[in-house]
This record gives structure tokens, sequence and C-alpha cells, in this order.
């Protein structure tokens, strides 16, 4: 499961916090990765995802709490809907991962 700069509000937060219990607690659960370079409401996705699974919702026995890692772009090109061309900058990022190893 991918979801990567969707958490614009804090309805689609808790909804993509939804989907990643759902399959969080399959018998054989898929690889997950959750991006968050706004920082708007990535907030309240974790803290649902992580109520539900401890609350015994999902086998809260076999999971540890989900954290953001942070990661620093440096020099990342890009534009975005309010920008006029592209800009060169410094970003901090962070992701959540679920089954793999990540390296910086």
């Amino acid at each position: 499961l991918v979801a990567a700069d969707v958490l614009y509000n804090e309805d689609l937060a808790r909804q993509i916090g939804r989907r990643c219990v759902e399959v969080m607690t399959r018998s054989a659960p898929p690889k997950l990765v959750i991006t968050d370079s706004q920082r708007f409401h990535g907030t309240d996705f974790l803290q649902d995802v992580n109520d539900t699974l401890e609350k015994g919702k999902g086998d809260a026995g076999t999971y540890s709490p989900l954290e953001w890692d942070y990661y620093e772009l440096k020099d990342f090109r890009g534009s975005g809907i309010m920008i006029d061309g592209d800009q060169t900058y410094d970003a901090t990022t962070r992701m959540v991962s679920q089954g793999w190893l990540c390296s910086e």
C-alpha cells in the first residue's frame, strides 16, 4: 500500500489510517509506505492507526506503533499548484513504512 502526499485534510488522513489498519490486520499484510511532505494532518493519521491497533481491533500484540521517520532533502527541485515554474530548495519530509527496511 502506497499513499504519497495525500493527507491534505483531516478526513483524508483518517481515511488513509483506516485503510492502513485494514491491510495491517490481514493474515499476510502487504508492505506499507506513507509519505507526508506537507505535514498537515499526518499526526491524526498515525494516532488513529496506533489507537485502533492498541484497542484490539487489530492484533495489537504483533504490531509496533507506527512512527514518522524524517528525511532532509537537499537541493530538491520541484513545483506546486501555487508556484510558477520549478524551484530548488531544501525540504524536510516524513515517512512511515511497515514490512521492509528503508535506508537513507
